[in-house]
């Protein structure tokens, strides 16, 4: 993870969602950076890509998804 050419984190882990049909990942990243709606960048090893700090959508705690 980068911010402003600082390396200020790491992802864990990627994969495409296709519920979400879009790419998720989890990271470990600084907490001065770690705000919802924070834009950050990516290094994939080829090339940088932009990312940004959501809630985690594939979360459901109170199982409402299964519900509807």
């Amino acid at each position: 993870m980068i911010k402003n050419s600082a390396v200020i984190g790491k992802v864990t882990s990627a994969v495409f969602s296709p519920r979400l049909k879009q790419n998720i990942g989890l990271a470990l990243v600084d907490i001065k950076y770690s705000n919802i709606g924070e834009e950050l960048q990516i290094n994939n090893g080829t090339k940088i890509l932009d990312c940004k700090i959501v809630k985690k959508p594939f979360y459901d705690p109170n199982k409402s998804l299964t519900k509807s």
